[in-house]
Parts: C-alpha cells; structure tokens; sequence
C-alpha cells in the first residue's frame, strides 16, 4: 500500500514536469509571463519534494498520495487559464483561480496536519489545525502576491493589473482557504466518528 502511495505521489510530480515541458516548448502568452507560470509549477514540485522527504525520512511519516495531487490541481488549472487565454476572456477567471488554487494548497496542508495529528507527531486540536492549515495557505498566498510585484518590477509581466488585484487576490484565497479547511473539517470528524461506531 505505501508503494502504491509513492507511486501515485510520483505521478502528480510527473504531470507538473510534464506541464513544465509544456510551458516552456510551447508559445501561448509572452515570454517573461510564461517564465513567472514556469516558475511557479518549478517551486510547487521543489516545496512538495523536500516536505515529502523531510516527512519520509526525519519524521517516519509518508503523506498520502492526494496531497500532491490537490496541490497540482492548483497549478494545473493556472496553467490552463493562460493556454486557453480565458484571464483575458473571461472577467471572473482570475478570482476562480485563485481561490481554486488557494483551495488546493489548503487542501495538501490540511491533509499533511491531519494525518501528523493523528499520527501522535503533532497535537493540534480542532481549532488550532484549522488555524494553522489558513495561516499557512495565506502566508504562502502572500509570497505568491509579493512574486507577481517583484516580477513585474524586473520585468515586463504585467501580472498585477491594478491598484486592487492584490487585495481581491488575497480575499478569494482566504475564503477559499476558509471554506475547504471547514469542509474538510467537519468531513473528517464525521468520518472519525463513524469509524468509532465501526470498532
């Protein structure tokens, strides 16, 4: 089982090397835009990489295989946007991916607390995984939007559009970050409860 976990886990990082081979052999949008999405599916494999074998190898813990999988959702659908032009198409497409994409980081790190939790390697109550899991996806949504400012400032990628982008960014990721979180919350605490009943 913990073989087929590694291999579905591999199978998210080969899908966002293949998107890589992608974005770079391909030509939709300009160049230093297509360098910044490139550089964010190139961070989003490294930051899964070193949590997977940090968790692996110092703390004997193997994370499920979904957690990569949601995370590549986020960048996939990124991607996606820009292949098919549809932020320039469609007016609402900004604000769906980043709640899409701040859904899925919330997702991955909820996953990663839950089962460390539940493991005995952390002890987090309901709260305070929850809290952590949003506070983490909102600082990581922040770095993000500092990226974006630093590209456009060295560059001509023109992410931020305008005066208000940022701050509709983060409001789309943190409620997305809130609602999955929650969601996924009460799912898992209903699925606990049901294998107690089972026992």
């Amino acid at each position: 089982m913990k073989n087929l976990n590694s291999k579905l886990f591999y199978l998210a990082i080969f899908s966002l090397i293949i998107l890589l081979f992608i974005e770079i052999f391909t030509h939709y949008d300009t160049n230093t835009r297509q360098m910044a999405l490139a550089l964010t599916n190139v961070a989003g494999v490294i930051i899964l990489l070193i949590v997977y074998f940090i968790l692996k190898k110092k703390i004997k813990v193997e994370i499920p295989w979904y957690t990569a999988w949601f995370a590549a959702l986020g960048i996939w659908f990124d991607a996606a946007g820009n292949f098919a032009r549809l932020y320039a198409k469609i007016i609402w497409w900004d604000k769906l991916a980043h709640a899409v994409g701040s859904a899925s980081v919330a997702l991955a790190l909820f996953f990663i607390f839950y089962h460390l939790n539940k493991q005995g390697r952390i002890k987090l109550g309901g709260f305070n995984l929850c809290l952590y899991t949003i506070s983490l996806t909102t600082f990581l949504s922040v770095i993000y939007e500092i990226s974006e400012y630093i590209g456009d400032k060295i560059s001509t990628s023109l992410r931020v559009t305008d005066i208000y982008d940022t701050a509709d960014d983060l409001l789309w990721n943190g409620l997305a970050a809130l609602l999955v979180v929650l969601i996924a919350y009460f799912l898992a605490k209903i699925r606990q409860k049901r294998d107690l009943n089972n026992f």
